[in-house]
C-alpha cells in the first residue's frame, strides 16, 4: 500500500494514461524495477467556428518508468487501482531470482486470468538497444572530458549502418556481444571485472554501501598516491616510448610496499584515493579488452551500457581514453542516451509474439517495431538523464522516458547523397554555438506572447483556453532556462528540437493547431487565384523569363508569411532529410531529377550543406537580421542556390 497520500500524488505524476494500457512488461533488477507499456491518449480538435471537440483519433504512446524496488508494490497498487489493461498478458525480463516480484505482480495486476511470460535477458538488450538507435535522434553520443563547450557529442544513426557493433554491458561481470540484427547476435566474451568487483571491493575498501557515493568518492581521488606511473618507472626517459609519463604503470603498485601502505591508509583522502584507484584499474581493462574484442569481431561501433556505466562521468571518460588509447585512435566509445531502459522495451516488443496478432487491438501488437517513434520530451524526467532532479516528494523516486508513435514509417530520403550517419540537417550546433543558442532562446521567449495569443484566438469560443496557455507557457519558459543551463539536455540541441519542444507542450494543453482558420482562408483564396496565375505564365513565350517570374513568385510567397502589407514593399534582387515512405517510393518510381527546397527554415537553418544524388535547388529570402549578419549579407537577401547532383545510385525506398 502506498507509504504516504504524497506518494500517491508522485505516482500519479509519473503513471500516465493507465486507463487506455494496451499492454505492459517489466525489467526486474535487484534494486530497480523498470515498466513499459503502451497507451492510447484521447485528442482534441480546434475547429474552424474556434471551438475545441474530441477527436476520434487517439496519440499512441510507450511510456517507460523505473522505480526502486521498494516502491514497487505502491506502483503496482495504483496501477491496479486506476488502470485498465487491455491485452491480459504480460512479459519480464531479469537476471536473477525474482519469484517474489513475479507473483507480486500476478497478485496486484492478476484478476483471475493475468499471465506472467519471461523473456530471454539478453534479447531484451539488444531489441531495446537497436529500437532506441532505429528511433530516437542523437540517441548514441561520444564523451570528451576535455571539450570546453560540451563533453557529450550526439549522433544520430540506425542500426543497419552501424552493424555489426559491439554491445558492452557492465553490470555485475561484463558481457560483450556482437550484434547484427534485432534477431542475430552472439555472446562473445566477457569478464569478472565488472559492477561486482567495484561495489565488492568498494565496500571491503572504504565500509561504503551506496554505488553513487562510490563514484564520488572515485571523482575526488588522485589514484597516483596508489598508481606506479610510467614517469615512476623511467623518469624523464619515456618518450622515446612513445608513452605519456601520468600513464599507469601497474594499479595498487605502491600498495606492495608495507611502511607505504600503511602511510597510504593514514591519509585523510584514503577513501577517495583507493576508489579512484580501483574504477581506474576497471573501467581501463573494459575499455582495453572491448577494443580487443571489436578487432576480432570486425565490429564497426562500440556501445556501452550497464548500470555501472550509466552516466557516471569518470566511467565514460576513462573508458572513452582506453578505447582511444588502445585502438590509436581508430576506435571510439560509444553510449546511449536511454540505456536504462533498453531491457524493460525489449522485453515489450518481445511480447507482441506471444499475441494472435489478429485478436489484439492497435497498440498491443507489432506496431511498437513496425512504425516508427519520436521522443516526446515533454514527458520524459531527467531530459535524457543529463539534467538530475530532486526527488518528486516524499522519498519516491522515479525516471521516465516517453515516445510518441508516429503512426507512419520514416526512412532515409532516397536522394540523399549521404549515408544517414554522415547527413546532419542542423547549419547550426547549438550545443557547441553559444551565440546561435543565446539568439534562439531568446527568440523563443520573445515570441512566446504572441504564440500563445495566436493559440487563444483560435480557441476563444472555449472558455478554458486562457487558462491552459498560462499552463503552456510556464512550462515552456522552464524548459528554456533548462537548455540555456545544460543545451545537451534532449541530446542534439537545435532550432528543430525547440519548435518540437514547443509544438508539444501546446498539444499537451490541447492546442492543436493555431493556424487553422489563417491556413483555411490563405488556402482558399490561393487555390482561386491559382488558374489565372497559371494561364499567366503560359502567356510568357521566353522560357527564361517565364522560370524568372516563377522564381519571383516562389521567394515572395516565402515570405509572405512576414505579414501582406510589408510584401508589397519587397523588391526582391536579380541574381545570375527523412520522409514518409509513400513520398520515398513516388521519387523512386518517378525517377526524380530535381529536389527543391523552399524556405529560410528548411534551406538555410537545416539542409544548406546537404547533398543530393540528382540536381537541388535551395530558395529562401533571409528574414532576420541576425541570419543575416551571419551569412554576411543584408536582411531580405535572396539565397537562390542551385547544385549539381552527386550521379550516385538512388537508394532503397525500403532500406531502415
Amino acid at each position: 500500500m502506498y507509504s504516504s497520500v504524497g506518494n500517491q500524488q508522485s505516482i500519479k505524476t509519473v503513471l500516465k494514461n493507465l486507463k487506455s494500457i494496451k499492454r505492459i512488461a517489466f525489467d526486474i533488477g535487484q534494486t530497480v524495477v523498470k515498466i513499459a507499456y503502451t497507451a492510447a491518449v484521447a485528442r482534441k480538435k480546434t475547429t474552424l467556428d474556434k471551438k475545441l471537440v474530441n477527436d476520434d483519433k487517439f496519440a499512441l504512446r510507450l511510456h517507460c518508468i523505473q522505480v526502486r524496488m521498494e516502491d514497487f508494490e505502491a506502483v503496482l497498487d495504483f496501477i491496479a487501482q486506476n488502470g485498465k489493461i487491455a491485452t491480459k498478458i504480460a512479459t519480464f525480463a531479469s537476471t536473477s531470482s525474482t519469484r517474489w516480484v513475479e507473483r507480486m505482480i500476478i497478485d496486484k495486476l492478476g484478476l483471475g486470468c493475468f499471465r506472467l511470460r519471461k523473456v530471454k535477458e539478453m534479447d531484451c538488450l539488444v531489441r531495446g538497444t537497436n529500437f532506441l538507435l532505429r528511433n530516437i535522434e542523437a540517441e548514441s553520443f561520444t564523451y570528451d572530458h576535455h571539450h570546453e563547450q560540451c563533453r557529450y557529442h550526439f549522433e544520430t544513426t540506425r542500426p543497419s549502418m552501424v552493424c555489426p557493433y559491439l554491445l558492452v554491458n557492465v553490470g555485475t561481470g561484463v558481457s560483450v556481444f556482437r550484434v547484427e540484427s534485432d534477431d542475430k547476435y552472439e555472446r562473445v566474451g566477457g569478464s569478472s571485472l565488472g559492477g561486482g568487483c567495484f561495489f565488492g571491493l568498494g565496500s571491503l575498501l572504504t565500509a561504503e554501501v551506496d554505488l553513487n557515493e562510490m563514484m564520488r568518492m572515485a571523482e575526488d581521488g588522485d589514484h597516483r598516491q596508489f598508481d606506479i606511473l610510467v614517469s615512476d618507472i623511467y623518469g624523464g626517459k619515456y618518450s622515446s616510448l612513445g608513452l605519456s609519463g601520468d600513464l599507469i604503470a601497474g594499479s595498487f603498485g605502491k600498495c606492495a610496499q608495507k611502511s607505504l601502505a600503511d602511510e597510504l591508509r593514514k591519509c585523510p583522502e584514503f577513501k577517495k584515493n583507493v576508489m579512484r584507484s580501483l574504477l581506474l584499474m576497471i573501467s581501463n581493462s573494459i575499455g582495453q579488452f572491448a577494443f580487443m574484442y571489436a578487432e576480432r569481431e570486425k565490429a564497426k561501433r562500440i556501445y556501452f551500457d550497464g548500470f555501472l556505466v550509466r552516466n557516471h562521468a569518470i566511467i565514460m571518460r576513462t573508458i572513452s581514453y582506453a578505447v582511444d588509447f588502445w585502438s590509436e585512435g581508430t576506435q571510439k566509445a560509444y553510449f546511449l542516451r536511454h540505456e536504462g531502459y533498453t531491457s524493460a522495451i525489449g522485453a515489450y516488443l518481445n511480447g507482441s509474439s506471444l499475441l494472435n496478432s489478429s485478436d489484439v487491438e492497435f497498440g498491443a501488437g507489432s506496431e511498437a517495431e513496425r512504425l516508427s517513434w519520436h521522443e516526446y520530451y515533454s514527458g520524459c524526467s531527467d531530459l535524457g538523464r543529463f539534467v538530475p532532479t530532486p526527488p518528486l516528494s516524499m522519498g519516491f523516486t522515479a525516471g521516465v522516458l516517453e515516445l510518441e508513435c508516429a503512426e507512419i514509417v520514416l526512412r532515409p530520403f532516397p536522394l540523399l547523397s549521404e549515408t544517414v550517419q554522415v547527413y546532419k540537417p542542423d547549419v547550426a550546433d547549438l550545443n557547441l554555438d553559444s551565440e546561435a543558442r543565446e539568439f534562439w532562446l531568446r527568440t523563443f521567449e520573445k515570441s512566446v506572447d504572441s504564440v500563445i495569443k495566436k493559440a487563444v484566438q483560435s480557441q476563444e469560443n472555449c472558455d478554458s483556453a486562457p487558462h491552459r496557455v498560462q499552463v503552456f507557457k510556464e512550462k515552456f519558459l522552464k524548459q528554456l532556462s533548462i537548455i540555456r543551463e545544460r543545451p545537451f539536455a534532449y541530446g542534439n540541441s537545435n532550432v528543430r528540437n525547440l519548435l518540437d519542444l514547443r509544438e508539444q507542450l501546446l498539444n499537451e494543453q490541447n492546442f492543436d493547431d493555431s493556424y487553422l482558420n489563417q491556413k483555411t482562408l490563405e488556402n482558399a483564396a490561393a487555390i482561386k487565384e491559382l488558374p489565372s496565375l497559371l494561364r499567366t505564365l503560359d502567356e510568357v513565350v521566353v522560357s527564361s523569363e517565364r522560370l524568372f517570374r516563377v522564381a519571383v513568385g516562389l521567394l515572395a510567397g516565402n515570405v509572405f508569411d512576414w505579414g501582406a502589407q510589408k510584401v508589397r514593399f519587397i523588391r526582391i534582387r536579380v541574381f545570375r532529410w527523412r520522409v514518409h515512405s509513400v513520398l520515398n517510393r513516388r521519387v523512386l518510381e518517378e525517377n526524380m531529377d530535381l529536389v527543391v527546397i523552399e524556405g529560410m527554415g528548411r534551406a538555410l537553418h537545416t539542409n544548406l550543406h546537404a547533398r543530393f544524388v540528382c540536381d537541388s535547388l535551395k530558395v529562401a529570402v533571409i528574414k532576420t537580421q541576425w541570419l543575416a549578419d551571419r551569412m554576411g549579407g543584408e536582411i531580405f537577401s535572396v539565397v537562390f542556390k542551385f547544385e549539381r547532383g552527386t550521379g550516385n545510385t538512388l537508394t532503397s525506398a525500403t532500406d531502415r
